[in-house]
């Protein structure tokens, strides 16, 4: 895929998302009154142009061997925790 069909297909993307956005706020005018979210908006078409040019791919890659995972156990009051200190 050329940089140019990648960033034009990142761009629509990345502009419907944010359509989304708007349209859920109320329209142009109710969306743009904040700037913080006129900056968001800047900054989100930024980074998606930005992102072209990186050397990042979201190929499959090589296969990770499976017998070799760690695995956590968490104590029997972990997820308890993370329910109360949720709620302070």
């Amino acid at each position: 895929m050329t940089k140019l069909i990648a960033l034009c297909v990142m761009l629509l993307a990345s502009g419907a998302w944010l359509l989304l956005a708007v349209w859920g706020e109320g329209g142009f005018g109710v969306f743009f009154a904040d700037s913080a979210r006129t900056a968001l908006i800047i900054v989100a078409f930024l980074l998606t142009v930005s992102a072209v040019f990186t050397q990042g791919n979201i190929s499959r890659g090589e296969k990770e061997d499976r017998g070799n995972r760690w695995v956590f156990v968490d104590g029997p009051g972990g997820g308890k925790l993370g329910w109360l200190a949720a709620g302070l």
